[in-house]
């Protein structure tokens, strides 16, 4: 639990700048962690500058999970309620429930006419959370 509180604030705090200058740190599966700029994403794979100065194109699945909520999280817009949404249900398939919850309420703090939706999908998550 310390970890996903730590990993969100991380998260928010490199929310708050600009997503492709943005300082992050990530993990790959195999346990290395890189830190450097995202300069491209597409969803599926991205451009990062090391710390150090040189380039790297990954995909995805070579990055752990919370790194790809990194990702994820930078590339959707903090106003948009559906894509703040999709996000959530992405976490919870991930069992991110902590980063879940987070986007449940930016969704509905973003578009209010979510609110059935959003209370529908977050007990589907709590009952999810709850069997495992």
């Amino acid at each position: 639990m310390r970890l996903a509180t730590t990993l969100s604030a991380f998260v928010v705090l490199v929310a708050l700048s600009d997503p492709l200058t943005a300082q992050v740190q990530l993990e790959t599966a195999s346990g290395k962690k890189i830190q450097g700029e995202v300069l491209s994403d597409d969803g599926s794979e991205f451009e990062f500058q090391l710390t150090g100065g040189a380039t790297v194109k990954m995909k995805y699945d070579l990055l752990t999970p919370a790194s790809v909520y990194t990702l994820k999280d930078l590339r959707t817009p903090k106003d948009d309620g559906k894509a703040q949404l999709e996000l959530a249900e992405w976490c919870v398939t991930e069992r991110l429930y902590e980063q879940a919850r987070l986007h449940f309420r930016a969704a509905l703090n973003a578009d209010a006419s979510l609110s059935a939706e959003i209370t529908e999908r977050v007990a589907a998550a709590r009952k999810t959370a709850s069997e495992e």
